[in-house]
């Protein structure tokens, strides 16, 4: 087999496009987009209640560039900080994603969805994580390939298009999101596709290119809150996700890309849907047992916090859970007393307790 040539795109917006392949497969993906953004807007605690759902997110993002940490993982070193090495790494990214989405949510308050934007999410995404010596931030000035672990550019399963043309090849994308197309879920489609096709920067594309899913929703008021989670699907059907990739640039195939696509937001936001209202319930349901247990006009505090933090030590609970400090204890011994937490290594000497809100681990373990 020759060696990979660098790909020389399509421009936007494409000339030709088999709508009628497409168009059945829009119903399911919008109806479940509706119906999981109408959880979130009509919940003013959407962004509590959502949090573990965009560590999820993040957490199968990284997964598929080959990370290898759990949910479970990342939120217990959320709590304890311990790791080394390349689980650290793996743990930064994680937290790099949420803070990059966060921050580009604020930032789209003045700023489009712009180039410059992404520049700031992209430097965000690789601060202090591998990659953070790939000049985050700025398009890249040299070459970049795609392929198995230890490829070289000749033995590349895919090799973008040359760093000399990736500022004209963003320029275009960027006026392709701010213009029109016949749906905006099949103009995400083409715009996610795209990204990762030109490859912008040295590392960091995939996370970025994923990350811009909401971000492009929410610009569009698709979405009336910054939540969309793609990547659990994407992860689970990553083979197929990288073939339907890499037929646009092989062989032109945008419609089945594009169906892929759709589908993938029709299931995940089916199972999103589900597992949003089942925390929605647990919540309803921790904080009747929170008030039965501790008789405490603090119990909505105390529910907050363990949404917050599923995971976390006696001195967090001590510092961050909202209540005065001289009814910290009375309540953290009436939460473990009914079993609404769980002490999985008790405090001894200087070291504090560490402990779990297991109900909200076991929902997000669940498939």
């Amino acid at each position: 087999m020759p060696p990979a040539k660098p790909t020389n795109p399509q421009t936007l917006p494409l000339s030709k496009l088999d709508w009628e392949k497409i168009t059945p497969f829009l119903g399911d993906a919008h109806g479940g987009v509706a119906r999981f953004d109408a959880l979130a807007a009509n919940n003013p605690e959407a962004k509590l209640l959502l949090s573990p759902l965009t560590t999820q997110e993040a957490v199968s993002s990284s997964r598929i560039e080959g990370t290898q940490a759990t949910l479970e993982e990342v939120l217990r070193f959320q709590a304890e900080g311990k790791a080394s090495g390349e689980k650290r790494d793996d743990f930064q990214e994680v937290m790099n994603y949420r803070e990059a989405l966060e921050t580009a949510v604020v930032q789209m308050e003045k700023l489009p969805l712009s180039g410059r934007l992404l520049k700031n999410t992209h430097k965000i995404l690789l601060s202090g994580a591998r990659g953070k010596q790939k000049d985050p931030g700025n398009f890249r000035n040299g070459p970049v390939w795609v392929g198995s672990p230890g490829a070289t550019i000749e033995t590349a399963r895919y090799v973008p298009p040359e760093a000399r043309h990736v500022p004209d090849l963003f320029s275009n994308l960027e006026k392709y999101i701010h213009g029109k197309e016949k749906n905006e879920l099949v103009q995400l489609a083409i715009v996610h596709a795209q990204f990762e096709i030109i490859h912008p920067f040295l590392d960091g594309n995939g996370r970025l290119g994923r990350l811009l899913m909401p971000l492009f929703l929410y610009h569009k008021k698709t979405i009336t809150t910054p939540y969309f989670y793609l990547s659990e699907y994407l992860e689970k059907h990553r083979d197929e996700y990288y073939d339907r990739l890499n037929r646009i640039t092989a062989k032109g195939d945008w419609e089945q890309w594009i169906i892929f696509f759709l589908r993938a937001v029709a299931e995940q936001s089916c199972a999103g849907s589900v597992k949003a209202q089942k925390i929605i319930d647990l919540k309803k349901d921790t904080l009747e047992r929170v008030q039965e247990a501790t008789h405490s006009q603090y119990a909505p505090q105390v529910a907050n916090f363990l949404f917050t933090r599923p995971f976390f030590t006696g001195v967090q609970f001590r510092d961050e859970v909202a209540v005065p400090k001289s009814s910290v204890g009375n309540l953290f011994v009436r939460l473990e007393k009914n079993k609404i937490i769980t002490k999985i290594v008790p405090g001894k000497g200087r070291r504090t307790s560490f402990c779990a809100f297991p109900q909200l681990v076991l929902l997000l373990q669940e498939a």
